[in-house]
């Protein structure tokens, strides 16, 4: 039964408060067209009102053309009813580049209902309740051991389960500043809730355009100062920190005793000949959080993360945790000891390089073939190409690009200060190869227009 907010006192009528209610929840899309709705008489029981009250907004919903009554039927919503007045429809693009979920196919489905069917046959309740804040045990021993991959020695003590890269971005905002951090560097060009979650926790955001800027940044900070890094295939840019670049902001950071979070989300996603170490496994670990989180590129929907914090760090870590949505689903974390120690992790994961490979070369070779003054650089890993646009805004680019069926991420979305930028981002999470010759061309064609129309050459 429907419950509707009803004011006794209020000089409108019953039967029109009611009336307006649905009509409302009809607009918003929350009851839908050929929805039956309650009886007159159990919906006035219900309400604690007569049944004529009922009748009569009925009546007034027909009257406004949202409702159509049938008799002994009953009232239903009207089938010819517009939604989209309300919610705007928008027509879905031909080819999306502006995500970061992966494709469906890539999801491995099957594997994941098999475990989970299994684990609720096996450990039943166990399984749906709580756990402890830090996380189930066999759960983090399994992440050690995964985390290996990345060449990191782990103690399973300092791993922290949590609920997605999200909530480990934000626990780590609120540790440092609770430890007395009071400002972060973070690249310019960023992924937006970085900087959205750091000032939320109170941090200053201080930005920085390049590997030279964030040294002289750091030379010149106190110990009250920390950084925050994507050194790997970062979002949005692609670029990766070299080997010697992160040897010399490790070294200042112990010079300084500043703090660092490693955000390693796609850092497992490396298909470039080169290997890129994770600075957490360069390190000796005392004064830096890693987050890790190899659901964003097989299921983000399950929402888990990882953190691995110093030992000295743990309580209070845990204790900002416990302050910011506290432990990650029990079910979650009991799927995903079981994936990870069948080897199905694993195996997802080469997959999921193996086709990211295969769709940043056909990108790359597809751009390198038109003739507009496009610059990038190929990432040797991830899911993002960072593509200059000269002389025209990344916003122009995309609002061109989606009039001919192509969505991608205008460079000023990821710019801490809003500034314009000339660039625009390309995500290869969701199309596949052979969809990315025609994305490409379409959008060739359109900026071609586009210039044409514009005087640009």
């Amino acid at each position: 039964m429907i419950e509707i907010p009803l004011r006794r006192n209020c000089p409108t009528p019953l039967y029109r408060q009611l009336a307006d209610h649905l009509e409302r929840m009809i607009h918003l899309g929350a009851l839908s067209p050929g929805e039956r709705l309650p009886g007159s008489r159990s919906f006035a029981q219900s309400l604690g009102v007569s049944r004529m009250t009922v009748v009569e907004a009925y009546r007034a919903l027909e009257e406004r053309s949202v409702v159509v009554q049938r008799g002994r039927s009953g009232a239903f919503v009207s089938g010819d009813f517009d939604i989209s007045q309300d919610v705007h429809d928008v027509a879905s693009p031909l080819w999306s580049m502006d995500g970061e979920s992966p494709s469906s196919y890539l999801v491995p489905v099957a594997e994941l209902s098999r475990i989970a069917r299994d684990v609720l046959s096996r450990e039943g309740a166990e399984a749906l309740r709580d756990s402890s804040l830090a996380g189930l045990e066999g759960l983090r021993h399994s992440l050690v051991l995964h985390s290996a991959s990345r060449g990191i020695p782990g103690d399973w003590r300092d791993v922290i389960v949590t609920s997605g890269g999200r909530q480990g971005l934000v626990v780590s905002f609120a540790f440092l500043r609770g430890i007395g951090v009071s400002s972060i560097l973070m690249d310019r060009l960023n992924y937006p809730a970085a900087w959205s979650l750091a000032q939320a926790e109170g941090l200053k955001v201080v930005p920085f355009d390049d590997h030279d800027h964030l040294l002289a940044l750091m030379e010149s900070s106190l110990e009250d100062s920390a950084v925050y890094l994507v050194p790997s295939f970062a979002n949005p840019t692609g670029m990766t920190i070299d080997l010697t670049e992160r040897e010399a902001i490790l070294d200042l950071s112990h010079k300084k005793g500043l703090w660092i979070v490693e955000d390693d989300a796609y850092g497992e996603l490396r298909y470039g000949q080169t290997s890129v170490p994770a600075m957490r496994s360069m390190d000796d670990g005392e004064r830096l959080i890693y987050l890790g989180s190899f659901s964003q590129a097989l299921f983000p929907g399950m929402r888990l993360g990882y953190s691995m914090v110093p030992s000295k760090a743990r309580e209070s870590f845990l204790s900002s945790l416990g302050q910011r949505g506290g432990p990650a689903s029990s079910l979650v974390q009991c799927i995903a000891r079981r994936f990870i120690s069948s080897g199905g992790l694993e195996l997802a994961l080469e997959r999921v390089r193996l086709e990211m490979a295969c769709r940043m070369k056909k990108l790359s070779s597809e751009l390198s073939k038109k003739g507009l003054p496009w610059r990038y650089l190929m990432p040797q890993g991830g899911i993002y190409l960072w593509l200059s646009t000269p002389g025209l805004e990344g916003e122009q680019v995309a609002e061109v690009a989606l009039r001919d069926g192509l969505s991608l991420s205008p460079g000023r979305s990821f710019s801490i200060d809003g500034s314009p930028v000339e660039a625009v981002r390309l995500s290869v999470s969701d199309i596949d190869c052979t969809s990315i010759p025609p994305a490409v061309e379409s959008l060739y064609r359109s900026l071609r227009r586009y210039l044409s129309c514009s005087g640009g050459k």
